[in-house]
């Protein structure tokens, strides 16, 4: 009987796929969640990264001027 932390043996299929993106880390799997901006990214990103950006300045400001 196999503890609750133990693995089961492994069974030989060895998936080099499964493992692309450590032995060749220049292909990228899925494009990045955060561009640079002006970078690659769609337009979609690029609003959503400056929208966020502008709520977390927008509520740090909140924040701090709540404080003083």
């Amino acid at each position: 009987m196999m503890g609750p932390n133990q693995m089961p043996p492994p069974s030989g299929n060895f998936n080099p796929q499964q493992y692309d993106f450590i032995t060749n880390p220049a292909k990228p799997t899925k494009p990045s969640i955060l561009p640079i901006p002006g970078g690659s990214g769609n337009k979609k990103q690029r609003i959503l990264f400056f929208v966020l950006g502008g709520l977390v300045l927008i509520t740090l400001l909140i924040l701090i001027a709540a404080l003083v």
